[in-house]
């Protein structure tokens, strides 16, 4: 009889980091990744990743994990990581909910590049639930995972990824 308490107190440890996939009520996709070039207000090349997603169900605070690998025409490999995260959105300031859908904007500088193009990435997109990180959608593009594409990349060149978010606000009714 006294080992049935020892083992319910090793189950529920051993089993704890599953309580927060399983208790979580909300819904997340990735709808496009979108690669983009263009410039920035100082006239400077700039390389663009769009990312749209959808939640449903709990409003939760959504977690990008985005790793980049650009190269230019001199073959020059430049690669890159970013955390961003979007708190979970209420009514805004005029009454209007959010609709669920968000554009995840990365912009990169690629002044210094020659016709520099996106050769891969990593795309992820969680969920911050209870201490735990809920993974709710990737995509990858030449690369299996983010670890494989840093992993190619230890000695390329270091480029800033710069973050926006933005959501869209359904009409108030």
């Amino acid at each position: 009889m006294k080992y049935i308490g020892l083992w319910m107190v090793l189950f529920s440890v051993v089993f704890s980091g599953f309580a927060a996939e399983d208790s979580f009520e909300g819904e997340g996709t990735i709808l496009s990744v979108q690669e983009m070039s263009g410039t920035d207000r100082k006239d400077r090349e700039t390389l663009i990743l769009k990312v749209h997603t959808s939640q449903r169900g709990a409003k939760f605070a959504g977690t990008m994990l985005l790793s980049l690998e650009i190269k230019d025409k001199n073959k020059r490999i430049c690669f890159g990581e970013i955390k961003a995260s979007a708190r979970a959105y209420a009514l805004n300031a005029r009454g209007a909910a959010p609709s669920g859908r968000v554009e995840w904007v990365f912009t990169v500088d690629a002044s210094g590049l020659k016709h520099p193009k996106f050769t891969g990435y990593s795309v992820k997109f969680l969920c911050e639930e209870g201490g735990q990180s809920v993974l709710l959608d990737s995509e990858f593009e030449d690369c299996d995972s983010a670890e494989e594409l840093a992993g190619r990349n230890k000695k390329s060149e270091k480029i800033k990824i710069v973050k926006k978010v933005l959501v869209d606000y359904s009409k108030s009714n």
